[in-house]
């Protein structure tokens, strides 16, 4: 397993030393990138998992790709990775209510956006 180089994942031009990292993956392909990128500073490297060209976006997929990185990069204690998915189709079908035990038996965090 390979360790993630934090002072890679930071604009040498500001700062060298290790930042916390928050990996979220997302269903979405560009908007959910653009909504995290603004919290993106010095201290606080923001990796975004989008749902490629493939299109898949279904819970289960989402949470694949998450553990696809996690099984590639090694973490700190102090990183985070995120599932962000949203309600819409996914409660009908019931792939969230699958995603959500399997996303906290691994450590991660979870957040569901209902519109």
């Amino acid at each position: 397993m390979r360790k993630i180089n934090r002072t890679k994942l930071l604009d040498r031009k500001h700062d060298r030393r290790s930042a916390k990292l928050f990996v979220i993956a997302t269903e979405g392909k560009d908007t959910e990138k653009q909504y995290f990128e603004m919290f993106g500073s010095r201290k606080v490297k923001v990796e975004i998992l989008a749902t490629g060209d493939d299109n898949k976006s279904a819970p289960e997929y989402v949470l694949e790709r998450l553990d696809k990185f996690k099984d590639r990069y090694g973490f700190s204690e102090d990183d985070e990775l995120w599932l962000v998915l949203d309600v819409d189709r996914w409660v009908k079908k019931n792939q969230l209510i699958a995603v959500c035990p399997q996303s906290r038996q691994k450590g991660y965090q979870l957040a569901i956006i209902a519109m």
